[in-house]
């Protein structure tokens, strides 16, 4: 059940087709590169005996006494999946399927032959529902395919597209050389005699925030008058009840790691100090450095390839969305309208009065029509919630209300 969570939705296992004699397992296409040398591609990695729609029983074989013909049948039937057969299947379910993965397919794999080879014989494939989920899995598949192919494609960047925008954005590379110190909001110490109620606690929260902030104004002051950051760093922390931080206060910092209302300090001249910049979680003071643009080193470059290939799958899938457009009918997805059908209620029988009737007569009891949840239809490549993975066309479950 865990690699059924885990693997995608596309999973193709068929629920209305069972194997014969491992036909139905060869998925086509090249065999991948062998990972173990002493497992040859034509070798068996998988077999499952009792397992075929027509088993191929030995002419000379003679049944012994006291036998039945079925008996035979099992003895002599079985399904063999060869290591490209399974590796093929497991490229597909999940290209660079890693090891371990791949080990609990082939455990979960033979149970799913299985329930599809008994489903075969109790005729579930001419069932009602059996068309459209056959359809539902077929879009599904169909949609992870091109999603794959998208994000494959958007992978494709070149060194000239990275080394293009480092040059078209040179305000996206711009990093500053600073002194940071950083002033921890709020004291964690107690004093002895502190009260332990909610009312204490906040009062002394909020006394510490003043006594931080006011701290950061003090070491404001001492920072433009020349004392060594690391030393002012390590003395907010204490006051705070904190371990100081074992880093130095010197950084470089790009313009993207900066906050809005900080980076003021691009235009600082070397050696000038900050004001005090508040946070959610504390104070920042700087000391200004110097600037110069970031260089485009390997980290830059990985970066740069990431973050390219993401917006060219974004930008793909825009504009295949915006060629359509979907329109649902909210008098019919309607929580309320689901959640309160309207339907004309049954009008109960007058209670006979008594003396008036059988001593058995009663009203009848009026019953309101059960309620039905609802569930959303699900986007392309989103896997349904609480949808069977081992069969990718299974309904989505209805969920508790």
């Amino acid at each position: 059940m865990g690699l059924a969570q885990a693997l995608p939705a596309t999973a193709p296992a068929n629920p209305g087709k069972a194997p014969r004699k491992a036909t139905g397992l060869r998925p086509s296409g090249a065999v991948p590169v062998p990972i173990s040398g002493h497992v040859g591609a034509d070798d068996p990695v998988i077999t499952i005996q009792g397992i075929c729609d027509a088993p191929a029983a030995s002419k000379t074989a003679k049944p012994r006494p006291n036998s039945t013909s079925a008996s035979h049948k099992a003895a002599d039937c079985k399904t063999v999946i060869t290591r490209s057969q399974f590796e093929r299947l497991a490229a597909a379910l999940q290209p660079d399927m890693t090891p371990s993965f791949k080990k609990k397919l082939a455990e979960l794999y033979p149970t799913m032959i299985i329930m599809a080879h008994t489903a075969e014989k109790r005729g579930y494939q001419s069932k009602p529902n059996f068309k459209e989920l056959m359809e539902f899995s077929r879009i599904q598949i169909l949609s992870t395919e091109l999603n794959r192919a998208v994000e494959k494609d958007a992978q494709e960047v070149t060194p000239s597209d990275i080394e293009k925008y480092y040059k078209d954005n040179p305000d996206s590379f711009e990093q500053v050389t600073v002194d940071r110190i950083f002033i921890p909001k709020g004291r964690r110490k107690q004093a002895p005699n502190e009260k332990s109620s909610a009312e204490t606690a906040e009062e002394s929260a909020e006394s510490g925030n003043n006594t931080m902030k006011n701290e950061a104004d003090a070491l404001e002051t001492r920072a433009a008058a020349g004392e060594d950051f690391d030393k002012l760093q390590k003395e907010a922390f204490e006051l705070a009840g904190l371990t100081p931080p074992p880093s130095s206060t010197n950084v470089k910092l790009t313009l993207k790691e900066l906050p809005a209302d900080e980076r003021a300090i691009l235009d600082m001249q070397p050696g000038e100090i900050s004001h005090v910049f508040p946070e959610s979680n504390g104070y920042f003071i700087y000391k200004f450095l110097s600037k110069e643009r970031k260089p485009l080193d390997d980290k830059t470059q990985e970066d740069l390839k990431s973050k390219l290939s993401q917006q060219r799958f974004q930008q793909t899938m825009d504009q295949l969305h915006k060629s359509f457009s979907a329109t649902l009918n909210e008098a019919y997805f309607a929580p309320e309208a689901q959640a309160r059908p309207q339907r004309p209620m049954p009008v109960p029988r007058p209670v006979p009065q008594a003396g008036t009737g059988p001593a058995t007569t009663s009203a009848v009891a009026v019953r309101r029509p059960a309620l039905v949840p609802v569930t959303t239809p699900a986007a392309p490549n989103t896997e349904v919630p609480g949808s069977d993975n081992h069969n990718p066309g299974a309904p989505p479950a209805e969920p508790q209300r």
